[in-house]
C-alpha cells in the first residue's frame, strides 16, 4: 500500500506501532486471531480508557491485516478516543487524500480482542460511505464503520481512474469530513454543502450515505446525491421521512445570490407556518428547512458563470430564482387515543416548482412557472377551558386539508415584454370534532378559499415621458425597485396563513 504524506507516520518515540503480543490460547485453538496488539505501550495520562469499567491498562486489540501504515496509525489513534462520536475525526479526509495517489482496494479495521459485554454499555453503531463515479467510468466506494468495540475503513474501486480524476477525488476530502463531522454532533447536524463543490468536469456523481444509531437514541439514515442534473436528499428517522429533489439541468433559472436568499427565506417561513398549522414534529420541520437550504446552495462563482441565457434581468425578477424542485415530508402516524383507534395523528406536506421556457425564438420567448403546496394533517387539542384527557374523553380532533398554487407567466413580442401576470389560488379546510366525557358535542367544518390575479405590466412598463426628466442613475434605481416589487407580488400570500 502507498503511504500518503497527509497521514504522517508517528515518530519512533511515540506509542505507535504498538507492541505485538502473542494471542493467549491454552488449547492452541486455530480460532485465535492472527494478530493481537496492545495499544499504549507508553503510559499517557491524557488517554482515557474505552469505558470507565475497564482496567486502566488499555486492552488488547485485533487488526484485520498485519501491515500497519499511516491509515492504520490514524485508526489506532481514533480508537483510543473515549468519545464514540469523535472516532471518525479526520478519518474521512485522510482516506480521500490517500485516494489522490492510490485508488487500489484496501480494508483495515481494529477491534477489541475481547468484545465489550453488551450489558456494560449501550450499543453504538455508525456507518458513513462516499460513492463517487468519474467521467471516465471509474468508481470508488469509501466506507467508514464503527461499533462500540470496532473501527474500520474499506476502499473498493472499479475500472481505471486517471491522475486528474484521482486529484478530484482528493478534492472531496474536506466535504466528506464535514459531512461526517456534522452527523457526529449531538444532535446530528446536516453539512452537505462541501460535497456540492465537487469537480463536475472530472467526477460525474457523488453519493453520501450515513446510518447512525447513537446510544439510547433512535436510528437515523441519511442519503445524499449530486450530479450535473440533480441533487437529492432523504432523511429517515423515527419521527418520519423528508425527501427533497432539486433539478439543476436548467441553469438559466438561477437568480442572483440576493434573490435566491430571499426566496429560500420565504419558503422557510412557509415550512414553519405549515408545521405550526399542522402541529408537526419540530425535528421534521428542521430537517426540511436545513435540507432545502443546503440543496439550493450556490456559490457566487457558480451563479456568475451560469450558461448563456435568453432570460434578462427583468425575466429573473418574475421567477423565484431557484432551480425547479419537489419535496415531501411525512410524519410517522401515531394513535394517541386508545379509545378511538380511527383517530390518527398525522402530518404530510408537499411543495414543488416547475418551469417551462419556450425560447426557440428569443424575441418571442414565453415563460411559465408554477409553484404548489399541499398540507394534510390531523391532531388532538384540548377543549377550551378543559384539559386534554383521552382517558375521560375530553379533547378536540382536528383534520386539516390545505392547498395553494402560484402561476407566473410572461411573454415577449418583437423583443418587447407583451404580458406579465401572476395568478394565485389557495384553499384551507378545517374540521373539528369536539368530545366531552367521550361524547361528541360538536362537529364543524370551515373552508376558506382565496384567489388573486395581478397584471404586472403597469409596474414593469416604463413611463418614457417621466423618464426623460430623470437622470440615468435615477431611472436605474427606480427600475431596480420595481423589479423588487414585482418579485414581492409573486410571493404575496392570498390568505393570511397561506402556505405559498
Amino acid at each position: 500500500m502507498t503511504i500518503v504524506s497527509p497521514l504522517s507516520t508517528p515518530p519512533a518515540t511515540a506509542s505507535w506501532p504498538p507492541s505485538y503480543v502473542a494471542p493467549a490460547s491454552a488449547s492452541g485453538s486455530s480460532d485465535s486471531p492472527s494478530t493481537v496488539v496492545t495499544l499504549g505501550a507508553v503510559a499517557d495520562p491524557d488517554v482515557v480508557t474505552y469505558t470507565p469499567s475497564l482496567s486502566p491498562t488499555l486492552p488488547a486489540v485485533v487488526w484485520q491485516r498485519d501491515e500497519h501504515d499511516a491509515l492504520s496509525a490514524l485508526l489506532a489513534q481514533n480508537f483510543r478516543l473515549s468519545s464514540q462520536k469523535d472516532r471518525f475525526q479526520g478519518l474521512g479526509a485522510a482516506v480521500m487524500q490517500r485516494l489522490g495517489n492510490d485508488t487500489s482496494n484496501d480494508a483495515q479495521s481494529i477491534r477489541l480482542a475481547v468484545p465489550l459485554p453488551v450489558e456494560s454499555t449501550a450499543l453504538f453503531t455508525r456507518q458513513g460511505s462516499l460513492h463517487v463515479k468519474t467521467v471516465g467510468g471509474g468508481e470508488v466506494m469509501v466506507t467508514l464503520s464503527q461499533q462500540n468495540d470496532r473501527l474500520g475503513v474499506e476502499i473498493v474501486s472499479h475500472n481505471a481512474i486517471s491522475d486528474q480524476e484521482r486529484e478530484a477525488l482528493a478534492g472531496l476530502a474536506q466535504g466528506f469530513q464535514q459531512a461526517l463531522d456534522g452527523l457526529s454532533e449531538e444532535p446530528p447536524r446536516l453539512a452537505m454543502t462541501g460535497l456540492l463543490q465537487y469537480d463536475s468536469q472530472l467526477l460525474s456523481a457523488v453519493d453520501f450515505q450515513a446510518d447512525l444509531k447513537p446510544s439510547g437514541t433512535a436510528h437515523m439514515r441519511y442519503s445524499f446525491h449530486v450530479d450535473q442534473q440533480t441533487r437529492s436528499l432523504t432523511i429517515e428517522g423515527t419521527a418520519g421521512k423528508v425527501q427533497l429533489n432539486v433539478n439543476t439541468r436548467d441553469l438559466r433559472l438561477w437568480g442572483s445570490q440576493s434573490q435566491q436568499a430571499a426566496t429560500v427565506d420565504h419558503y422557510l417561513q412557509q415550512f414553519d407556518q405549515a408545521g405550526q398549522r399542522g402541529h408537526a414534529d419540530e425535528e421534521l420541520i428542521n430537517w426540511l428547512k436545513v435540507g432545502f437550504t443546503q440543496l439550493n446552495h450556490q456559490d457566487s462563482q457558480a451563479t456568475e458563470t451560469r450558461h448563456p441565457s435568453t432570460l434578462n434581468e427583468d425575466d429573473h425578477a418574475l421567477l423565484s430564482g431557484l432551480a425547479d424542485f419537489s419535496l415531501a415530508i411525512n410524519a410517522t402516524p401515531v394513535q394517541p387515543n386508545a379509545r378511538r383507534m380511527d383517530e390518527w395523528q398525522t402530518f404530510s406536506y408537499q411543495a414543488s416548482q416547475q418551469t417551462e421556457i419556450d425560447d426557440k425564438n428569443p424575441a418571442e420567448r414565453q415563460v411559465v412557472q408554477n409553484q404548489q403546496t399541499q398540507l394534510s394533517a390531523s391532531f388532538h387539542t384540548a377543549v377550551p377551558g378543559v384539559p386534554l384527557d383521552f382517558k375521560h374523553g375530553d379533547y378536540v380532533y382536528n383534520q386539516i386539508q390545505d392547498s395553494a398554487s402560484t402561476r407566473t407567466a410572461f411573454g415577449y413580442h418583437k423583443a418587447q415584454l407583451a404580458y406579465a401576470t401572476v395568478e394565485k389560488a389557495a384553499s384551507q379546510r378545517t374540521r373539528q370534532q369536539t368530545y366531552l366525557a367521550a361524547q361528541k358535542v360538536s362537529d364543524t367544518t370551515r373552508e376558506k378559499p382565496g384567489h388573486l390575479h395581478v397584471d404586472l405590466m403597469p409596474l414593469l412598463s416604463p413611463d418614457h415621458h417621466a423618464d426623460q426628466l430623470k437622470t440615468e442613475a435615477e431611472r436605474q434605481a427606480e427600475h431596480a425597485q420595481r423589479l423588487i416589487q414585482a418579485h414581492g407580488l409573486i410571493q404575496l400570500p392570498v390568505l393570511s396563513s397561506q402556505l405559498v
